[in-house]
Parts: C-alpha cells; sequence; structure tokens
C-alpha cells in the first residue's frame, strides 16, 4: 500500500485492486449479494452497510468504501463505541487509498481516541504522513504502529485489526525508511528497507528505495547489488531494471551552490537534482534559519565560509570541494527541469564536449506571463579547473578552445519571485558590489551592462535611475565591437537598453535610433522588434508598429533557445502575448474591428485575463450580439481583476440585453461594493427602479449620484438626465448649470437647461437658455424647435414662426411642427399661410380630426363655404361625436336657410 514515492503507491494500489477484484470474483457471490440486498431494501440500514464495507476490505477493494460507508455518517455518533470504531477503520483505509486524506486523518483521529492501541490506525496514519511529505510524522506514526503489531503478536489484539499481516509490516517498515530517506536521514533507512525485504522478499519497493539511498550515500556497488537481488526475488522488475541501467558506470556529477537564508527557495532546487546529481556540495556563507538544516536534510556536504563580498571567491570554494568528473553550477532560487535530465546524460558521456551550455529562464512570480531566458555555461568537467572571476555577476573563465555544447536542457530561475523586501536586499547588496566593482575598473563594460540591468529592474525607476543607466549603456557600447562575437552581445544589450529607458522617458526618436541600431546588426534581436512595435504604436505610426510586430511573431516562432550562440539575456524570447495585444490595439485606434478581434482572442488563448483583453473582446461581443462569448470574457476579466468593475458593468449589460433586470441589479450592486460613487452603476440602477416604479429608490440612488465627488461632466450630465426623466426638473437644472458654471457646457447642455425651465413653466428662462445654445451651435434642429414652441407659449406668434417654419417638416422627427405653424398663421389670421401647413400634414396623416377642422376654419374664413362644409362632414365620418363640426354644419345649414326665405 506504501512507498517511497506517490508514484510508487499509486502503481502498488493499481495492483492490489488488480489481485482484489480476482479474489472478489472467487469469493462467495451469494452471501455479498444478500448484503447488497439487504442495503438496497433499506438504504440506512447501518449494519449491511458496515459488512459490505467490511467485504470490501478484505478483498482489497478499498476504494469502494466510502461510496458505502458516506451515505450512513449522520448516524455515527448514535452507534455504540465498537460500532463506531469499526466505521471510522474502514473509512480510514477507503480515504487514505482513494487521496482523500484530510478525510483519513479525521477518521484516523477519531480511532485512536476510542482506540490507542488499535494497529489500523496508525498505520493508516503512517501511510497518510509520507504521502504529505511529513516525514518525522510518518517515522512516529510508525514506530506506534509497530508496538502496536508486537502487543498483537503476544496476544494483546484489538478486535477487527486488518494490517496485521508480514505484508503490512513490510509496508511499514518501508514507509519508515521511505521517510527517513526523503528526510535526508539515508543512514537511519538502511535498517528498515532491510527488515522491509526479510518479511515480504516479493515487494519491488523496500529493494528499489534500499538501492537508492545506497547511490545517494555514494555506495554504488551496493545498490547495484540490491537492485540484482530484487530482480532475482521480486514479482514486479521493470522499475529494478530502469534503475539498474542508470547505476551503470557513468560520468559522476557534483553540484555545488553557495547559499545564504535560502529556506524558502532551496528545498525546491535541491529536490530537481537529488536523483541525478551524485554529490551536493553547499557552501553556506553565514545563514540565521534552516538553510544549512535544509542541504543536510538531502544529504549536501556543507562548508562554511564567512560572506565576502566576493561570489567568485565562495563559487571557487564550492569547486573545490567537488570530487566528480562533471561539475554543475546551480543556485538555491533555481531548479533544474527533470525531465530535461534524459537530454543531458548521454552528453555527459561524449568525450568532445567539456562544457554544456544550458537555458536559463526566469521567472517571475508576480508576471505570470512574462518569461526571460539566458544561454549559460553551468556544466564543465572538473579537470578543467575552470573558476570564476568578479566580485558580482560573476563570469566562468572560459579558454578560446573549448569545446561547448548547446543543448535544451532548463534551468528555471525563481530570484526575481521574492518579496519587495527582500528583492529590496538584493538589489542594493549587488548593487554596493557593482559600484565597487566599477570604482576599481571604470571601463569594465560588463560591471557597466549589469549596473544598468540591475536599476532597470527596480520597481522604484525613478528619473535619477535613468541617466545612470543611459551613461552606462551609452558607456558599455562605445567599449564594445559589434563585430567581435564575444563582445556582440553586450553591445546589443546595451543598445536594448538605450531604447527601453528612452521609451521611459518618453524620447522616443532615440529610443527608435537605439532598436534600429541593435536590428541593423541582428535583424531577428526579438527585444528590439518588440520594443520597436511599442514606441512606434506610441508615435501612431500604426503600419511600421505593425509591421514590427509582425516581424516580432515571425521570428519568435522559429526562435530556438538551444541554438542561441550570442549569450543573450532576452526579456522577451516568448512575449507573443504581448505582440498580439499590440496589435489589438492598433486595430482598436484604427477602428478595425474583426481585425482587433482576431488578436484579441489569440491573446484570450495564450494568456486569459491578460491586461484588459478579455474586457475589450468581450465588449465587441456584445455589440455583435453574442451574448455567451461576451459573458465568458467578462467573466475571466473579473477572475483577473477582482477590484475592477469594468467586467461587472459587463455582465451588467449582458444581462439588460438578455431582459434579466434582477442580474443586471446584482451586478451594479457589486460594482457600488467597489466603487460607491460609480455614476455609470447609480444611473443604470436609477432606469431599473424607475421602469420597475420603485421612484423612491430612484431618488435615493440619485442623491448619492449626486454626493459624489465633482468634476465629471459625464456624471452631472448623467444624474441630470436622470432627473430630468424622473420629473424633478428643478434639480436636474441644478446640475445643468453646475457643467455650464464649470465652462464644461456644449449646445445640448444648454438646450437641456432650457428644457428643464420650459418644463417648470420659466419660459423666459427657457428662452434664453435656448439662444445661447443656438449661438453655439447654428441652426440647431433641437434648439430651434424649442425656442419655437416657448416663444409660442409665451404668444410670441411672428417670433415663434420665425423659428418653427424653417424646421417643419425637414425631417420625419419634425413632421409634428407642420400643424402648430399652421395654428400659429391661424391665430395671427393669416388663413392663406396656415392652409397650405395643415394639407401638407393631412396629406400623410388625413385621419387628424382637429387638423381637419382647423382646415376647414381656414376655408371658411376665406369664404370658400362649400370647401369648409366638405372639410366638416369628413370630420363627422371619421369621428361621429366631434361637436365642433356639428356646430358648424348646423350654423352654416341655418345662414343658409336665411338666405333662402329673405329671398
Amino acid at each position: 500500500m506504501a512507498g517511497s514515492s506517490r508514484k510508487n503507491h499509486k502503481r502498488s494500489r493499481k495492483t492490489s485492486r488488480a489481485n482484489g477484484r480476482t479474489r472478489a470474483e472467487r469469493a462467495p457471490q451469494q452471501a455479498f449479494d444478500e448484503l447488497l440486498a439487504d442495503v438496497r431494501r433499506d438504504p440506512q440500514d447501518f449494519a449491511a452497510r458496515l459488512a459490505v464495507a467490511t467485504f470490501y476490505l478484505t478483498h482489497n477493494l478499498h476504494d469502494k468504501i466510502p461510496e458505502v460507508l458516506e451515505p450512513v455518517q449522520s448516524q455515527y455518533m448514535s452507534r455504540d463505541v465498537r460500532r463506531r470504531i469499526q466505521f471510522d477503520r474502514l473509512l480510514a483505509f477507503g480515504y487514505a487509498t482513494t487521496h482523500q486524506f484530510t478525510r483519513a486523518e479525521e477518521a484516523v483521529r477519531r480511532g485512536v481516541s476510542a482506540c490507542p492501541d488499535a494497529v489500523d490506525f496508525r498505520f493508516i496514519e503512517a501511510y497518510v504522513a509520507i504521502s504529505l511529505g511529513e516525514y518525522r510524522r510518518a517515522v512516529d506514526a510508525g514506530a506506534a504502529c509497530l508496538a502496536s503489531m508486537e502487543r498483537h503478536d503476544r496476544g494483546e489484539r484489538v478486535e477487527g485489526d486488518f494490517a496485521v499481516t508480514p505484508a503490512h509490516r513490510s509496508q511499514l517498515l518501508n514507509i519508515i525508511g521511505s521517510a527517513h530517506m526523503d528526510s535526508g536521514s539515508l543512514r537511519d533507512s538502511i535498517a528498515p528497507f532491510e527488515q522491509s525485504i526479510r518479511l515480504d522478499g516479493g515487494n519491488y519497493l523496500p529493494y528499489l528505495n534500499l538501492a537508492r539511498a545506497w547511490y545517494r550515500l555514494g555506495e554504488r556497488q551496493r545498490a547495484r547489488d540490491t537492485v540484482q537481488r530484487g530482480m532475482e526475488a521480486c514479482r514486479q522488475v521493470q522499475e529494478l531494471r530502469m534503475l539498474a541501467a542508470a547505476l551503470q558506470d557513468r560520468p559522476t556529477v557534483s553540484a555545488c551552490m553557495i547559499v545564504k537564508n535560502e529556506e524558502e527557495l532551496l528545498p525546491g532546487c535541491l529536490a530537481s537534482i537529488r536523483d541525478w546529481v551524485d554529490e551536493i556540495v553547499v557552501v553556506d556563507t553565514g545563514s540565521s534559519d534552516r538553510t544549512v538544516a535544509i542541504a543536510e536534510s538531502y544529504g549536501a556536504r556543507v562548508y562554511h565560509q564567512p560572506w565576502e563580498g566576493d561570489f567568485s571567491k565562495h563559487r571557487n570554494f564550492s569547486i573545490e570541494h567537488a570530487t566528480c568528473d562533471w561539475v554543475l553550477i546551480i543556485d538555491a532560487d533555481e531548479e533544474f527541469v527533470t525531465e530535461d535530465v534524459s537530454k543531458l546524460k548521454p552528453l555527459l558521456s561524449d568525450e568532445r564536449y567539456d562544457i554544456v551550455c544550458l537555458d536559463v529562464f526566469n521567472v517571475y512570480a508576480n508576471k505570470p506571463d512574462q518569461v526571460t531566458f539566458l544561454p549559460s555555461m553551468r556544466l564543465f568537467r572538473r579537470r578543467l579547473n575552470l573558476r570564476y572571476e568578479g566580485i558580482v555577476h560573476n563570469q566562468l573563465r572560459v579558454p578560446s578552445d573549448a569545446r561547448t555544447a548547446r543543448i535544451g536542457v532548463r534551468i528555471k530561475h525563481y530570484g526575481y519571485g521574492l518579496s519587495q523586501e527582500k528583492m529590496r536586499r538584493k538589489v542594493e547588496r549587488s548593487r554596493a558590489l557593482l559600484e565597487k566593482q566599477l570604482a576599481d575598473n571604470p571601463n569594465d563594460p560588463f560591471a557597466l551592462f549589469n549596473y544598468a540591468q540591475l536599476l532597470r529592474g527596480k520597481d522604484d525607476f525613478d528619473r535619477d535611475d535613468a541617466e545612470r543607466i543611459l551613461h552606462a549603456a551609452t558607456r558599455v557600447v562605445e567599449l564594445t565591437d559589434p563585430s567581435k562575437r564575444g563582445r556582440r552581445h553586450l553591445h546589443l544589450m546595451a543598445l536594448d537598453q538605450l531604447a527601453w529607458c528612452n521609451f521611459k522617458l518618453q524620447r522616443y526618436d532615440e529610443a527608435l535610433t537605439a532598436c534600429d541600431q541593435a536590428l541593423e546588426i541582428r535583424p531577428d534581436y526579438l527585444d528590439a522588434l518588440l520594443l520597436r512595435g511599442h514606441i512606434l504604436s506610441t508615435l501612431q505610426r500604426y503600419e511600421e508598429a505593425r509591421q514590427s510586430y509582425v516581424a516580432y511573431l515571425r521570428e519568435q516562432a522559429i526562435y530556438e533557445p538551444s541554438k542561441e550562440h550570442d549569450p543573450l539575456i532576452l526579456q522577451h524570447v516568448d512575449s507573443r502575448t504581448t505582440a498580439h495585444y499590440g496589435l489589438a490595439l492598433l486595430a482598436h485606434d484604427e477602428g478595425r474591428t474583426d481585425e482587433e478581434k482576431k488578436h484579441l482572442q489569440k491573446v484570450g488563448a495564450l494568456t486569459p485575463g491578460y491586461m484588459k483583453s478579455a474586457l475589450r473582446l468581450g465588449q465587441i461581443l456584445l455589440a455583435e450580439g453574442d451574448l455567451a462569448g461576451a459573458e465568458t470574457q467578462f467573466r475571466i476579466q473579473r477572475e483577473t481583476n477582482r477590484e475592477g468593475v469594468e467586467a461587472l458593468l459587463g455582465l451588467a449589460s449582458v444581462a439588460n440585453r438578455r431582459q434579466d433586470a434582477g442580474a443586471a441589479e446584482r451586478y451594479l450592486h457589486d460594482v457600488l461594493a467597489i466603487e460607491p460613487a460609480n455614476t455609470t452603476a447609480l444611473t443604470r440602477l436609477v432606469e431599473i427602479c424607475r421602469d420597475s416604479g420603485r421612484y423612491d429608490q430612484a431618488v435615493e440612488l440619485l442623491g448619492r449620484a449626486s454626493g459624489g465627488p465633482g468634476g465629471d461632466t459625464a456624471r452631472e450630465t448623467s444624474i441630470a438626465q436622470s432627473y430630468f426623466e424622473l420629473g424633478r426638473f428643478r434639480e436636474a437644472a441644478d446640475h445643468y448649470r453646475r457643467i455650464i458654471e464649470r465652462g464644461d457646457a456644449g449646445a445640448e447642455t444648454y438646450n437641456d437647461l432650457a428644457n428643464c425651465y420650459f418644463k417648470l413653466e420659466e419660459l423666459d428662462q427657457a428662452e434664453l437658455f435656448y439662444r445661447e445654445a443656438l449661438s453655439i451651435r447654428p441652426g440647431d434642429y433641437s434648439a430651434a424647435r424649442n425656442l419655437g414652441l416657448a416663444l409660442a407659449r409665451q404668444e410670441r406668434y411672428e417670433e415663434a414662426i420665425e423659428f418653427l417654419e424653417a424646421v417643419a417638416g425637414s425631417t420625419d422627427e419634425s413632421a409634428d411642427l407642420v400643424p402648430v405653424v399652421g395654428d400659429l398663421y391661424r391665430r395671427l389670421g393669416q388663413a392663406g399661410r396656415a392652409l397650405s401647413f395643415y394639407e401638407r400634414h393631412l396629406a400623410t396623416n388625413p385621419g387628424d380630426t382637429l387638423a381637419l377642422f382647423h382646415l376647414s376654419e381656414c376655408y371658411l374664413a376665406l369664404g370658400h363655404t362649400d370647401s369648409a362644409r366638405m372639410g366638416y362632414r369628413r370630420i363627422l365620418q371619421i369621428d361621429p361625436g366631434f361637436r365642433p363640426a356639428q356646430d358648424r354644419i348646423a350654423a352654416l345649414s341655418g345662414a343658409f336657410a336665411g338666405v333662402d326665405a329673405g329671398r
């Protein structure tokens, strides 16, 4: 059931389960079927479920236990102690087998509390502890389990104990040995492994683990002998054969490192190398934390040397204590990519090479989308007697005729993902050393480059740092000849520093010049191509920027780090996300939505939630009517930035388009929880409240919006419009006046303010602001129309006609003004002028009885009695109850009767 690694745990369980199924097939099916029938008849039958689970336990079908017992867990406390112990024993095995370690621990805790001497609970506790990497606890639980097993042997048995066979005891000893080995106590692991083998000589796991322990102790022959014993005795030998092949005579490797207070990252580093290097040499320069203890727990030989401010001295001291064929240089904040070991091993036996250049990738914890790269000589034959020079950013002194291999073997460096305080101390230490180095040799181009690079990486980069970077990088360019291969990389990287720094200082022409100079030397220089795109985009030279981004993507697609021969530190070895985002921004600025969408989709595929890519893509999809797609993108943006409100506003818009006012309202309230004075959310909520008849809530929200910080014209306008729509014209006018007082008003604001006064019947004020709107934007339809109506309301008909006649009927929107102008002419007694306006209106609105009546009145005033009578009769055909038409016809009929009588 247990081994020295989770992989081995899993394999062992798989084998046991397969064997269990075979035994289950041979079990008395009738009895088991009856138990299952009992459970089906009464799912709450606690005893029947315990019996089924016990069957699974004894037939090695442990993974089936939880699904049988969990449905009756609520009955646990109502049962007697004996039943509870049985229940916990079964669950502990079931949960442990299915890797539900927290639940297994809870069952074990209850079981140990009720029955401290039970073998099974201690056995599971040891298994869970080794699985979780809690080595001390695994050893203690294993010792307690062995003591319980001895009591069991003496006849002091606990009813129901299952793990009491020699095979279980063998597994337990293998767990104890694995815990000692994985915690670095290699010598202490030997005896448990040997005892495990004696108890169950056919189990391959203790042989495998014992061989690894001997190997890590430097006892290679003993390791080979152990593997051979296992292959002769074990039921499974595949992994033993693999280890035997790995233990054949081969070149050996010493990992050398210098450390100080590295307890946080050191375990990851050592775990990545311990299974394939032959020795680990650690030079500690004064740690005050657990660094030394951690190193020793991984079997490292630790040497102490007080820090003297010279990295090369301490690095060389570590190399002097190496004893193997090859020396691997690795730092505590780095991890070797273990899957690449298979690529490396054949090269170690290749006599054509003395040095191996590895690929170092800098990983930034707070910037998961950013990875930088540099090739680095990290592996060399010890017989070359190579040493480092330079007190900081030390360089390996390599002979000109060195035979170097480039291979795609990776090291990941996490040293730029430390806490802010640790990074500050790290920068201060490196800066002091570099400044000392430059004081001794001010024309050292490597030191100058590193000084500029250090300042470039500061979070609190300022103008003083910028000037220092420019000075140092300029000196590197002056001191290096790009035609000389050994200096070309410094020249190129210094040009990149100049370009980047000038870009930060908004000196775009100087930045572009430096980029172009670098690309003249090396047209595929990734950093310069990408930065050139940013510079040209900022300068709004869109087509050139697009070409640079596309060139970056083209060169990045064919770039192979393992074939890089210039030791460049590449800031953008894979910044496809950034390039596509840059192309999306270009397309957005140029209004090419389809192209913007294409690049945003590529950004999302590479780095979901990058910058505001998901937000912008969601807005595009929303505009296209793809509500499901828009919702997905807004949710991605929301997951990326929990404090941002744009995604919530987008989700509210999606809900609104779906006519789901409740969901929209919830999202808008989420916005206000983050930004209580967010005008967009407040005004949208006002609309929802108003539409649902909750006017009191709408007014309260408007009050909150009004009380927010001033200075935002858009906010003031939204509030004013909302007050206007609610019929609170005085409050709306106050907000429009604030905009005007700030000097931010256009013709529309003056028109809206005038509308407020029109509604308030303060027509002189309305007239004043309508005229102001027309002075800003002559010919403005809304202002002219409204001014005409205001003048008409004041019975200033001739002035009103001046404005209304010009716009009446000019658009569909102004068609309603045509009869209004007719009315004004009629009131002025100009029936002939009025007539034409009524006729224009009735041509498209023949059923308008009031207009038809006024037309008839004009005919009558002009003496066209027959036409008037026809008009009145037409009205009565449409509306027989239209009284004014009835009265006119009656009057006209009486008049004609009087004429006839007089005759």
